[in-house]
């Protein structure tokens, strides 16, 4: 069982739920002496919560589960309660709320032959103390509740900490993808250019000798035309002679396009380069 000086605590009244509060109070008045004690909270339960009877008196019970209550909203029940001639006359009124000492003395307009008397959490300590068998199993049930509560908490704080984490180094990776040190990236670039020059220098040789094929071409031309003027060549030598310069026009327009893109691609390297470069410096100033 749970240690009494644990259960008598304050804080552990507020570990109960209402209705286990409200059953926690039937128990330690039946244990005090009340007979015919039953909990009657809900639709026609007269305004309050438990109904029980000592000296062949009856009395009327109503439970606040609270932190704070007001003697204003006590005067406010008591004044309803006893508007109502067919309730019982002896009133005990029982807050786990802390209310002044001299309370049922403030609270006015009580019938006459009627009483009325307040509890506070400092009267419940003193009735658990005397009753503990009736509280025992009541709070040993809400602090079993409540650590179980602890635990599930504990581990799906963790469980959230650690999606969020894995969240957090997802979208890293996103946005922020794992680069190579930049001296790396800059040699990686200045290679890749040394083999565009490379590529450049040889496009450039056949370019050249395109250029040589061209004026023979032109050369050809002319021989053909003078050739046809002389009605020396065939059809069948003109025709092959004419996809032959077709081919060559289509080759050089389909390298003079591939110089044209290998120029862009270099010239965006290099402006990549230079660009970490500025931003390197920039960032040592």
């Amino acid at each position: 069982m749970t240690d009494s000086k644990q259960t008598l605590g304050r804080e552990n009244f507020y570990k109960l739920m209402p209705s286990e509060f409200e059953r926690l109070v039937a128990d330690l008045f039946a244990q005090a002496g009340y007979s015919d004690v039953k909990l009657v909270g809900g639709p026609g339960d007269q305004g309050v919560d438990i109904l029980a009877a000592k000296d062949n008196q009856p009395f009327a019970i109503q439970v606040k589960h609270k932190t704070k209550f007001s003697l204003r909203e006590v005067q406010q029940f008591t004044d309803l309660y006893f508007s109502n001639p067919s309730t019982p006359r002896n009133l005990i009124f029982v807050t786990s709320a802390e209310l002044p000492p001299d309370a049922a003395q403030q609270i006015e307009h009580i019938p006459e032959g009627a009483s009325f008397e307040i509890m506070d959490h400092h009267g419940l300590q003193e009735m658990v103390q005397s009753h503990k068998a009736a509280s025992e199993q009541v709070m040993e049930a809400a602090i079993q509740r409540e650590k179980s509560q602890k635990k599930r908490l504990i581990l799906s704080s963790i469980g959230s900490f650690l999606s969020i984490v894995s969240l957090f180094v997802s979208i890293l990776y996103v946005v922020f993808p794992s680069k190579a040190p930049l001296d790396k990236r800059i040699e990686t670039v200045e290679k890749a250019l040394g083999s565009m020059h490379d590529l450049e220098s040889y496009l450039n040789d056949i370019k050249r000798d395109m250029e040589e094929t061209q004026k023979a071409t032109t050369v050809i031309k002319q021989k053909y035309d003078e050739a046809k003027e002389l009605e020396k060549l065939t059809a069948a030598q003109i025709a092959a002679l004419q996809s032959t310069l077709q081919g060559q026009n289509w080759r050089w327009t389909v390298l003079n396009y591939l110089l044209g893109f290998v120029f862009g691609v270099a010239s965006s390297l290099v402006a990549s380069v230079l660009h970490a470069r500025w931003q390197q410096r920039k960032a040592l100033t």
